[in-house]
């Protein structure tokens, strides 16, 4: 099992890596790159890489950190003009911590998400939980560390 979550890890952590961050190659209105959650509560404080996805447009996989687990997905379907999108079954690895409820709402979102919005260095993110309402989740994007 502990061979399983080191291998997703290095998976994710190469997704995160090699995927589209940088000015050059994304558009300001691209959704390719980096993404931190947005949290409406100021006493959760977190490390700079948690709570956040990455889009891989290119390899068409979303992937993130979550409080203490990473995951990720295929993404199945993406039309970029008409903005929506669907995700495969997200992976993740399976630590128990803190504050998780954060972590398994991200995950939710990703898994639910119907469709985005763009708009500069904010994203947001449309999503269908089963028996409700479309729900949104608000995303800055993540700049480069120069």
């Amino acid at each position: 099992m502990k061979r399983i979550i080191w291998i997703v890890g290095i998976i994710m952590a190469s997704v995160l890596m090699t995927s589209c961050c940088c000015k050059k190659s994304c558009s300001s209105n691209s959704l390719a790159g980096t993404w931190k959650f947005q949290i409406d509560n100021p006493s959760l404080k977190l490390d700079a890489d948690q709570l956040t996805i990455n889009f891989d447009l290119t390899e068409k996989r979303v992937g993130g950190i979550g409080i203490c687990n990473s995951f990720g997905a295929q993404i199945e379907e993406l039309d970029m003009n008409n903005k929506t999108i669907k995700v495969g079954g997200v992976m993740s690895t399976r630590v128990a911590c803190t504050n998780q409820m954060y972590e398994v709402g991200l995950i939710s979102v990703i898994n639910n998400a119907t469709r985005f919005d763009v708009n500069g260095d904010k994203l947001t993110i449309y999503y269908s939980i089963p028996d409700s309402e479309e729900q949104k989740a608000s995303f800055v994007r993540v700049k480069d560390k120069k």
